[in-house]
């Protein structure tokens, strides 16, 4: 029960948007460089929101930023993005009053979204409960459509060139987000949000390093397949991460079932002759790795 808590407890504290520790930044790699000289730009030249979106679920980068935002965020460290070979990961270190320090890593591939939680052992875990945690294109260009989107135009940063768009309507009420995405490869270089009419800041953020160093350790999540029950459904829900092969499972005290997956995929299984009433926990087993869930009906 206290870490389905402490998962709903962060995905409030970070609405509207850790890490194994934050690393030092490497001089070599970071290092600022001098702004771009201007460059000739055609607003037809602009690529859409989405297009450019779409490179960044793709690109090879690791991103730093420097994050202002809400009250409650205070307990939220600052983010860092690492992409690689189509999967994302956000990290962000945590300091929850009464709890003291988590990380919380949140791992991206096409449709799936999966969060994990390590501090004391209680704490840790992973779930496939939707948390919005990142300056990630992932939670904009997914419902563009809702959006009003204007092209700005070319803008810099870090020595890059990003293009700037604006975001009205939708889901933002009475504010409007300028958003200006990396050029190249896709990635948040910064964002302002304002309040509409007063023009006060709502959230800023900038990215403040970048580099290409990423491998996949980087984007390893803790456990190879994470269980989701739902007494309601009667089913179970099982979401392998970067792995392939077995993965074994068991609801209560019942028997072991294995289930056969791919790497980042979802497996929806029948478990209603072993709901019960009350509370109910699927333990599943892959890689050495293991993760549990419960429900209660």
């Amino acid at each position: 029960m206290k870490k389905l808590v402490i998962l709903m407890l962060l995905a409030v504290i970070a609405s509207g948007c850790g890490s194994e520790g934050s690393s030092e930044p490497q001089s070599d790699q970071q290092t600022q460089i001098p702004e771009p000289e201007s460059v000739e730009f055609s607003p037809e030249d602009q690529p859409s929101f989405s297009e450019l979106a779409q490179k960044a679920e793709n690109s090879q980068y690791h991103v730093e930023y420097d994050y202002e935002g809400p009250g409650p965020l205070m307990y939220i460290g600052e983010p860092e993005v690492f992409s690689y070979n189509g999967v994302r990961m956000v990290a962000r270190p945590g300091n929850l009053p009464g709890e003291g320090a988590v990380s919380y890593n949140v791992y991206y591939k096409d449709d799936i979204e999966v969060g994990c939680t390590e501090g004391s052992e209680e704490l840790s875990g992973c779930n496939t409960m939707p948390v919005d945690v990142a300056p990630s294109t992932d939670h904009y260009s997914d419902r563009i459509e809702r959006f009003n989107v204007t092209q700005k135009g070319l803008e810099s940063k870090l020595g890059r060139q990003c293009f700037m768009y604006r975001l009205e309507g939708g889901d933002f009420l009475n504010s409007y987000m300028d958003i200006c995405l990396d050029a190249e490869k896709g990635f948040v270089s910064f964002l302002d949000m304002k309040a509409d009419g007063s023009g006060r800041t709502v959230m800023d953020m900038d990215a403040t390093g970048y580099d290409t160093e990423v491998s996949r350790e980087n984007i390893r999540p803790p456990v190879k397949a994470v269980p989701r029950i739902s007494c309601f459904e009667e089913t179970v829900n099982i979401t392998s991460t970067d792995y392939s092969g077995e993965v074994k499972f068991h609801v209560n005290d019942g028997e072991n079932r294995t289930v056969e997956m791919s790497e980042w995929s979802v497996e929806t299984l029948d478990v209603s002759k072993d709901i019960e009433e009350g509370e109910n926990t699927v333990k599943a087993y892959a890689g050495g790795s293991s993760d549990s869930s419960f429900c209660r009906n």
